[in-house]
């Protein structure tokens, strides 16, 4: 009850308060900037927008991308290179957050380390296979990497196809992920 008592005091004085800051036309013989007229009638004097500057070129909804999110696709429309792909996915997953798939288990043993993936890419870069390149620190860190996979594939597909373009046969890359301890 007093909570409510205390709100209603609050609100009714900064109600007062707006009110006579708007009916108010001169603070010691000053009148308020943009507002004209008596207490009466109250008039405001929009400020005059400021003329829009010229436009820079390079800067904008049409401005070209930066190097590092050009389609980096190979000339005269041919297939992406795999040390193109390496480099594309691993700038996809730099923007993974990997503790989201670091198992619990993994981190109370303090296992870390690195796995190394073999995706298989298909047509339109889906994901159609994943394998263990090499064997990796612990069975718990492949099956995390594995699961990593599962879930981003439809986003490292569409990742890789707005970033290359159409016209990927299919083939295989290299994936290393790398789980470490903070």
């Amino acid at each position: 009850m007093k909570r409510v008592l205390l709100l209603a005091v609050l609100t009714a004085l900064f109600y007062l308060a707006a009110w006579k800051a708007f009916t108010l036309i001169q603070i010691n013989g000053n009148p308020l900037p943009g507002v004209a007229g008596s207490a009466t009638s109250l008039q405001f004097a929009w400020p005059r927008l400021a003329q829009p500057r010229p436009r820079q070129p390079g800067v904008g909804p049409n401005a070209p991308l930066p190097a590092a999110l050009e389609p980096a696709a190979a000339p005269n429309g041919a297939a992406p290179t795999a040390q193109a792909l390496q480099e594309s996915l691993q700038f996809f997953m730099a923007g993974v957050d990997l503790s989201a798939y670091y198992p619990a288990a993994a981190r109370q043993r303090g296992i870390q380390g690195k796995v190394l993936l073999e995706l298989t890419l298909g047509e339109g870069f889906q994901v159609t296979g994943v394998r263990l390149a090499e064997p990796g620190p612990h069975p718990l860190l492949e099956q995390a990497a594995q699961r990593l996979i599962s879930e981003q594939g439809y986003k490292i597909s569409s990742f890789l196809l707005a970033r290359h373009g159409t016209g990927f046969a299919g083939g295989a890359v290299l994936l290393p992920l790398r789980f470490a301890l903070l």
